[in-house]
């Protein structure tokens, strides 16, 4: 069904309305809802209309704020088509929601996709139903894309049968192999490429984690792939990552495999084999895992061989348990340099299959920074981790067609992936794996008139993944003072009585499953009301069940498709802010206890408490932990967050500190991340 108004012809302007005899400005605010995760599509954007105050008139939505004399005129874009018309009418507010793909673009759904979470029709890099706004060069996780994300028959090729994988090497008849380079735009009339940098040393690397600096010529030119000099910017691999000698099957029968399917072979001589091959990067400790399918037919004694550099060692496991898990094969020493696993039809004794799947090298001496995973299926090798590059062809979005003078992008890392092309305008963007709860609240505050700072710092509270930028600007003029915000007042809701009355007579753990509803996650207002009426009475037992909160990972990873805990971490959060006598010595006790993720947690649940040295100390004093505290998550880019980036994080919008980098997230790096940590503990 077509949501678009009348607001698509050849030039839309500011129109003049007339309320109460006032002359509104009106804005034309288009919001794509292109494939997001679970229930973060169409109707939950309408429920939130509805609950902001805004009426649907036709096939549009409108909202009035007569103190600002603004009208906003809201159209939902569901289709490819209308989103390049949003992208292209003149002064236009973009706001996109969904699934980043790794930074493949958008796909606009039907409702069984959202709800089956998977489009199997999607085939090809220039595949009709790809909205590409990406860079010229995207870095996919294949497997993950393939098995546990949304395109299970997607392949890096594109329709006329070519490949869309970059070049491994220098000398390929293809072209020469991708760089790693920093995002850049142009101000309007200065001809300077400036990288995206809100403050000094901050700015974003396009393939953050591949280990290779990243360029910037401010002329915009490329490097030269015949300077020896330029050589370090190229992303080159050598390897093979994984090869098979002689016979071996393939399934994808029953479960417990990595990817898509294993590979199988009747115990043998010996001379069918495969190999994983795998580069380590920094000498030290690693620890060498594998995995397969479980059955009673496999063999009992499966021969895996793995290269160090001490030599040569062999690990016999039984592949008749222990299926869909990580088992270890041992912790080797390695020099910087190429390796491998091999693994022979030939078992130590006994009969049966055997079974090749996938391992798994993981860093020890190096704090687990280092994780790769190598899969035996026929997906292409990294270039970098687990990344392929891709290219791809021509955008079906115009860039220089794009009119639109304010954007709002709530998907995972939409900052690195999608600045490339959306370089106008003000825009926020994450850095990080995104939940895409800050809609609502942007829209609200929006809404009411806020200042682009006080946005940002009311949806960072949410999730901690936020940043904006200036494009009319220079990387030297971002830091100008914002205007003070003109916020509506609040205005209670109609049924906040009927919303939180019955929250006193339900069980706790009930209680707090309510609080993870829109409605209160939205609303801080009406959100504390709640808390205090279900747990104004009992504050032991709800301070219990956030600090519970506080030991589980935000993003509930594994094989299948990652959950996020966002909500429950929100509704957790409420609690703790809510009775900040109880909860803040809880809150320590438990940091000096516990593991760096709960660490990490903890951090980041204290920002908003109420009170003074003491959240204050705790936070400060996290500075120092460079503990590792965020799970690599399906989509992950860079480098995990330590506890200090979290609470730097949280420092930085707690006392709402100026002229330093708002958002730490993964891609940048770890030397960029402990710069601006020195300058914070300046200014604090």
């Amino acid at each position: 069904m077509l949501l678009i108004s009348r607001a698509f012809c050849a030039d839309v302007t500011p129109a003049a309305l007339s309320q109460a005899g006032e002359v509104l400005e009106t804005e034309h605010i288009f919001i794509c809802l292109i494939f997001a995760p679970d229930n973060r599509g169409t109707n939950t954007t309408i429920t939130a209309l509805r609950r902001l105050g805004a009426r649907k008139q036709g096939a549009t939505w409108s909202y009035t704020n007569t103190r600002q004399k603004k009208a906003f005129e809201i159209h939902l874009v569901v289709n490819s088509s209308d989103m390049a018309k949003a992208l292209y009418t003149e002064k236009a507010h973009i706001i996109i929601r969904g699934h980043s793909n790794f930074g493949l673009g958008g796909v606009y759904a039907t409702g069984k996709e959202f709800a089956a979470q998977a489009i199997s029709s999607i085939r090809y890099m220039d595949d009709d139903r790809l909205v590409n706004y990406s860079s010229p060069w995207v870095a996919v996780n294949v497997p993950r894309l393939l098995a546990h994300q949304s395109f299970p028959n997607w392949w890096p090729v594109f329709k006329d049968g070519t490949s869309a994988i970059m070049p491994y090497d220098f000398h390929d008849p293809r072209g020469d192999p991708p760089y790693n380079y920093y995002l850049t735009y142009q101000v309007p009339g200065d001809p300077t490429w400036y990288r995206i940098e809100t403050v000094n040393n901050s700015a974003l690397e396009r393939f953050p984690g591949c280990d290779k600096p990243a360029w910037h010529a401010a002329d915009g030119t490329t490097p030269d792939p015949e300077n020896p000099d330029h050589a370090q910017y190229f992303l080159t691999n050598t390897n093979g990552a994984f090869e098979t000698v002689g016979r071996w099957l393939g399934s994808s029968a029953g479960g417990g495999y990595l990817g898509t399917g294993y590979l199988y072979a009747p115990a043998g001589t010996g001379l069918n084999q495969v190999a994983w091959f795998f580069t380590i990067p920094t000498p030290g400790t690693y620890t060498i895992s594998a995995r397969w399918p479980a059955s009673a037919r496999n063999v009992a004694s499966a021969q895996y061989s793995v290269t160090h550099a001490q030599g040569t060692t062999t690990a016999s496991v039984n592949q008749k348990i222990n299926g869909g898990n990580w088992n270890k094969l041992g912790a080797f020493v390695f020099d910087a340099g190429e390796y491998a696993v091999v693994l022979t039809d030939k078992p130590g004794s006994g009969t049966g299959t055997v079974v090749a799947d996938a391992v798994r090298i993981t860093g020890v001496t190096n704090g687990g920074i280092f994780d790769q995973t190598i899969d035996n299926s026929a997906c292409p090798k990294a270039h970098f981790g687990k990344k392929t590059i891709v290219f791809r062809k021509d955008l079906p979005i115009d860039p220089e067609k794009l009119r639109y003078t304010r954007m709002y992008y709530d998907g995972c890392y939409s900052g690195q992936y999608f600045l490339g092309t959306f370089h106008r305008g003000l825009t926020f963007y994450t850095v990080n794996d995104s939940d895409m709860h800050g809609f609502e609240t942007y829209l609200k505050l929006y809404f009411g008139g806020a200042s682009d700072e006080d946005i940002w710092a009311a949806i960072q509270h949410l999730q901690p993944v936020y940043d904006y930028y200036d494009f009319t600007k220079s990387p030297a003029d971002q830091a100008t003072v914002q205007a003070q915000s003109r916020l509506v007042p609040a205005v209670p809701s109609a049924n906040q009585e009927a919303l939180t009355r019955p929250l006193a007579a339900i069980s706790a753990v009930r209680a707090l499953d309510t609080l993870k509803g829109d409605e209160f996650i939205h609303d801080a207002a009406l959100s504390r009301q709640a808390v205090l009426r279900a747990f104004g009475h009992r504050k032991a037992e709800g301070i219990a069940l956030a600090l519970k909160q506080m030991t589980l990972p935000v993003l509930k990873s594994g094989e299948a498709r990652a959950q996020s805990r966002v909500d429950d971490f929100v509704a957790a959060q409420s609690i703790l802010e809510a009775f900040p006598d109880e909860s803040v010595p809880a809150l320590r006790a438990l940091y000096g206890r516990s593991n760096a993720l709960t660490r990490g947690n903890i951090v980041r649940g204290s920002g908003g408490i109420p009170g003074g040295d003491a959240v204050r100390g705790l936070l400060v004093g996290a500075l120092e932990d460079k503990s590792i505290c965020e799970e690599a998550s399906p989509e992950s880019v860079g480098e995990p967050l330590r506890v200090c980036d979290v609470a730097y994080n949280q420092l930085v919008l707690r006392c709402r500190v100026k002229d330093v980098l708002r958002t730490i997230g993964p891609g940048h790096r770890v030397e960029i991340r402990d710069y601006h940590i020195g300058i914070l503990k300046t200014k604090l």
